[in-house]
C-alpha cells in the first residue's frame, strides 16, 4: 500500500484536534520518513526470511529529537506490517498468536494506539495487538505459584515484529516481579524489535541505563533540527543485555543469570515537524532545554531578547482536481505571563478561539470537499477539540493511590504591582497534613492535577479514560504533568515552571533543584548508582522534564516561573508584545 496516495486516516482538517492527532500521519510523510519507512520494511522482510534461531533476533532503533515525527513513522510502520502479516480473517483473535505488536508504557498513548488499530482494521478487538510491555511479557512467560517464571516462555508465542513507541519509558529495574530490563524481555520473545528511543526523555529513576548501554542506544546529539537528510540504516556494535531472575517458588529462590547479545541497526530522523517556528525560535528553545549559558542574560547580566517568529505561512491541500483548501499558520508565539492566573486564562482563551473556528469551519463542509464528499467521517462524527492546555513541572503533591492533587500557588502579600514592567511573586504554600495551608484573604491560584478527582468538572467515565488527556473536553480545567503530555502535541502550551527550576543570573544558566520536586521517580534513589552520579541524574531528570513541557506546543508557548529570578529574567527578555499582564 502506498501511504502517500491512500491515506489511512481522515484529512487533517477533520482530525487535527482529535485524540488520534499524535499517531495519525495526516501529513504526508516527509522525505526522510519515507526513506526510513522503505528501509525498515525491506529490512524486516529480509530478517524474517532469514530468521532461524534466537541468535538471529535483531533490534532496529529509530532515533530523533522531540517533534521529528518518530511516532507518525511508527504508526505507519505498524499499519504496513500489520496489513502484511496480521491480516488473516481466519487468524485467532487472542493476543498470544499475533505476528505484529505495538507496545507503549504510557497509558494515554496505549489507548490512542489501541483505538487507532481497531478503527482501521489492524485488530479485531481492543488489546489484540496493542498493549503495555508488562502484559506482552507476562502473557509469554510461565506461570509460577506466585508471579511468573521469566526464565522460560512459550516459543510458539514468539512475535515476528514488535514495535515500541517511547522505548525510553521501558523499565530498567525490578518494578515487575523478577524483571530487571523490559527491553531484554521483549527481545527474548521476538524476532525483530523496532524501538523509538530518545535519551532526552529518560526522566525517572526506573528508566536509568548504565552509561555504556546508553552510549550505544543514544549516540545522537541533542540538536537535530538543522539537519535535513537522514542517514540510512546503520549497523552498530552488538548490544549485550544481562538479567538476573529469582522467585522463591522456583528452585528455592535461586538466582538465574541470562545474558544475550543482539545485533543492532539504527536510523536517525532529523527534520522538525512539531514546532511550527523559525530557526531563531527553535534555537532559543533548544538553548533553554539544554541549559546553555546566557540564554536569558548575557555575560554581563543584561537581558537577552526572546526571538520573534515573523512568518505567516499557508498550507495548501489538493483534495481533488477542482478543489483547493488552505490552512493559515500564524507566527509561533512566545509569551511571558505576569501571573499563573494570567497564563491559565490566556490558554483557555486560545482554546475557546480555536473551538469557535472549528465550529465555523464545520470540519470540511461540502463546499470544501469537492467530489470526495462522504468518503470520510461526517462533521458530527468528529468532536471539536482545542488542544490548548496548561502544564507544570512536577513540583506539587499528587496522591497516586487516591488520585487527588492540586497545583496551588499564593501571591506574595508584600508585593505590589505598580506598572506593566513589574512581575508578581507567587509561591507554593506550606504542605501540612496532606494539604496546602492557605489563609483567608490570600490571592490563591488552584487547579487540579491531570485526571485528579479534585476536578469537579470532570466526571470520569470509561470513554473519558480512553481519550488522551490533551484532547479530552473534560480536562480543560486541569494542569498536566510530563506523565500525561509526553508523546503528545498541543496547539498552545502554557507552562508553569515550579521551584525545581531556578536561575543564576551570573552564569546565565538554569539551576535544577530535585529537592523541590514532588516526583517520586526523581526524589527516590537507586541502589545501583553511586551518590554523585545519582544526584547528577536527578538534576538531568528535571532538565529533561522541562524540555518535554517546553516543546509540546505546535504554535505557541506561554510561560510563568515561580522562582523570582527566573520569572524576572523571562519578563525582562520579553518585549511589550510578548508580555501578558492581564
Amino acid at each position: 500500500m502506498n501511504t502517500d496516495d491512500n491515506s489511512i486516516f481522515p484529512p487533517e482538517l477533520e482530525i487535527w484536534q482529535s485524540s488520534l492527532y499524535k499517531v495519525s500521519p495526516f501529513h504526508k510523510l516527509g522525505s526522510e520518513q519515507r526513506r526510513a519507512l522503505q528501509d525498515i520494511t525491506s529490512e524486516v522482510e529480509r530478517l524474517l526470511h532469514q530468521w532461524n534461531s534466537p541468535d538471529d533476533t535483531r533490534l532496529i532503533l529509530v532515533e530523533g529529537a522531540a517533534g521529528t515525527g518518530k511516532s507518525i513513522l511508527l504508526s505507519t510502520l505498524f499499519y504496513e506490517l500489520s496489513t502484511q502479516f496480521n491480516n488473516d480473517d481466519d487468524s485467532p483473535t487472542d493476543s498470544l498468536h499475533q505476528k505484529v505488536f505495538l507496545l507503549v508504557n504510557n497509558e494515554d498513548q496505549m489507548h490512542v494506539y489501541d483505538d487507532m488499530a481497531l478503527k482501521h482494521g489492524l485488530q479485531k478487538k481492543y488489546g489484540q495487538c496493542v498493549s503495555r510491555p508488562a502484559r506482552f511479557i507476562n502473557e509469554r512467560s510461565a506461570k509460577a505459584q506466585t508471579g511468573w517464571d521469566y526464565t522460560t516462555f512459550d516459543e510458539d508465542a514468539r512475535a515476528d515484529v514488535v514495535l515500541i513507541d517511547e522505548a525510553h519509558l521501558l523499565f530498567t529495574q525490578k518494578v515487575q516481579s523478577g524483571i530487571e530490563n523490559q527491553l531484554h524481555e521483549i527481545l527474548r520473545r521476538s524476532k525483530v524489535v523496532i524501538a523509538v528511543f530518545d535519551s532526552e526523555q529518560i526522566m525517572q529513576r526506573k528508566q536509568w541505563w548504565n552509561p555504556e548501554t546508553l552510549r550505544l542506544l543514544a549516540s545522537m546529539g541533542r540538536k537535530s533540527h538543522d539537519v535535513t537528510v537522514s542517514d540510512a540504516l546503520q549497523q552498530l556494535e552488538p548490544l549485550t543485555l544481562r538479567s538476573s531472575y529469582s522467585n522463591r517458588h522456583i528452585d528455592a529462590g535461586a538466582s538465574h543469570e541470562i545474558e544475550d547479545r543482539y545485533e543492532v541497526e539504527k536510523i536517525i530522523l532529523h527534520q522538525q515537524f512539531r514546532i511550527d517556528a523559525g530557526q531563531d525560535t527553535l534555537s532559543w528553545l533548544d538553548n533553554i532545554a539544554e541549559n546553555q549559558p546566557y540564554t536569558l542574560t548575557d555575560a554581563n547580566g543584561a537581558s537577552r531578547s526572546i526571538p520573534h517568529d515573523k512568518r505567516t505561512r499557508f498550507d495548501v491541500y489538493f483534495e481533488d482536481d477542482d478543489t483547493i483548501t488552505t490552512s493559515e499558520h500564524t507566527p509561533y508565539e512566545i509569551k511571558v505571563c505576569r501571573s499563573p492566573e494570567v497564563l491559565f486564562d490566556a490558554i483557555r482563551n486560545k482554546g475557546e478561539s480555536l473551538l469557535r473556528t472549528q465550529e465555523q469551519h464545520n470540519f470540511g463542509a461540502s463546499s470544501n470537499r469537492g467530489k470526495r464528499t462522504g468518503k470520510y467521517k461526517s462533521a458530527a462524527a468528529v468532536k471539536p477539540r482545542d488542544l490548548c492546555r496548561v502544564l507544570a513541572t512536577f513540583d506539587w503533591h499528587f496522591d497516586v493511590k487516591n488520585k487527588t492533587g492540586n497545583v496551588v500557588l499564593v501571591k506574595d502579600r508584600s508585593h505590589h504591582v505598580s506598572s506593566k514592567e513589574s512581575v508578581e511573586t507567587w509561591s507554593i504554600p506550606v504542605w501540612n497534613n496532606g494539604e496546602y495551608a492557605t489563609e483567608d484573604g490570600q490571592d490563591i491560584f488552584s487547579k487540579p492535577w491531570n485526571r485528579s478527582k479534585d476536578n469537579t468538572d470532570c466526571v470520569m467515565t470509561k470513554s473519558t479514560g480512553k481519550e488522551a488527556w490533551s484532547s479530552s473536553n473534560q480536562t480543560r480545567n486541569e494542569i498536566g504533568s510530563y506523565f500525561t503530555i509526553q508523546g503528545f502535541d498541543l496547539n498552545y502550551a502554557g507552562v508553569l515552571i515550579g521551584p525545581s527550576v531556578s536561575y543564576d543570573r551570573h552564569t546565565g544558566r538554569l539551576v535544577f533543584l530535585p529537592e523541590n520536586s514532588c516526583d517520586p521517580g526523581v526524589t527516590s534513589d537507586r541502589g545501583d548508582i553511586d551518590d554523585e552520579a545519582q544526584e547528577e541524574f536527578k538534576r538531568e531528570c528535571i532538565r529533561k522534564q522541562l524540555n518535554v513541557l517546553l516543546k509540546r506546543g505546535v504554535h505557541g508557548l506561554y510561560l510563568f516561573a515561580v522562582d523570582p529570578e527566573l520569572q524576572k529574567a523571562l519578563w525582562e527578555a520579553a518585549d511589550d508584545e510578548q508580555r501578558l499582564a492581564k
